[in-house]
């Protein structure tokens, strides 16, 4: 056996164990595993198996996981805490630390982690409601959310409606004795800021305030809109039924509490 070849073999099992362990922490910010390798495009099969550390990814399987999780090949040689996170190079850049180095530090306590129910006002359609789920977690220190828009609302506008077109990231920081969120499309420059508040005589469970679209403004079509979130933490049964009714509704159909905020 050649020296390259033996090299190799004895640097496989060191990194299949890295890889796996970068992988299931990765895998702990993101619902089933079932659901996340159907998203990647992954055999589950075969996706437990790099969990387990039996194997590591081909070069394109690779590239999908790390281009899904916005880091680069070095999940395979060094452990995850190691990894700058993109995202903490402009926050925490020399230029913007004395404006934000507070900003990010949100506390679970301010905002639960876990699944909230959404409806905001139609950008669009004035006598309609947009009503979707995200998901709230904390990772290297911020709190982020990740969700994605309802299909129906990007079918109703003529857009393209691929699970990728309609992913939606973004980044909570302190605002007022609120957050605010600043999130974006995955294949989009769309950038929607939404500033929110405790709702009245409702410990922690509702967020009411606004969401404004950074757009060029139009004759046809709003900017800003009213927002109220609902923390549903963990509740499987009531996730999974606000997730098969996403899309638009009419007012009648928005919960009375919801209304009101709204």
């Amino acid at each position: 056996m050649s020296k390259s070849k033996t090299l190799t073999s004895n640097a496989a099992p060191e990194i299949r164990s890295i890889f796996s362990s970068n992988l299931r922490q990765l895998c702990d910010n993101y619902g089933p595993i079932s659901q996340l390798s159907s998203e990647l495009g992954i055999n589950r099969t075969q996706f437990n198996r790099y969990l387990l550390g039996n194997s590591f990814p081909r070069p394109d399987v690779l590239f999908k996981i790390c281009n899904f999780f916005g880091l680069d090949a070095r999940i395979l040689l060094e452990p995850l805490d190691s990894l700058q996170v993109r995202c903490s190079n402009i926050m925490f850049h020399s230029d913007l630390e004395e404006f934000f180095h507070s900003a990010t530090d949100l506390a679970s306590q301010s905002l639960p982690t876990g699944f909230y129910k959404f409806i905001r006002g139609s950008f669009i359609y004035d006598d309609l409601f947009t009503c979707g789920l995200f998901k709230v977690y904390q990772k290297d220190g911020c709190t982020f959310v990740r969700g994605f828009e309802p299909k129906q609302v990007f079918i109703k506008q003529g857009l393209p409606c691929s699970r990728d077109r309609r992913e939606f990231r973004g980044l909570f920081m302190t605002h007022g004795n609120g957050v605010a969120m600043l999130s974006s499309y995955k294949m989009s420059e769309t950038r929607i800021f939404t500033v929110l508040s405790p709702a009245p005589n409702v410990e922690k469970h509702f967020w009411f305030g606004y969401a404004a679209l950074a757009r060029d403004q139009s004759p046809v079509a709003n900017r800003i809109t009213r927002f109220v979130a609902e923390a549903l933490e963990h509740d499987v049964s009531r996730i999974l039924s606000v997730a098969r009714n996403q899309g638009y509704v009419e007012i009648g159909d928005v919960p009375p509490y919801h209304r009101q905020l709204l």
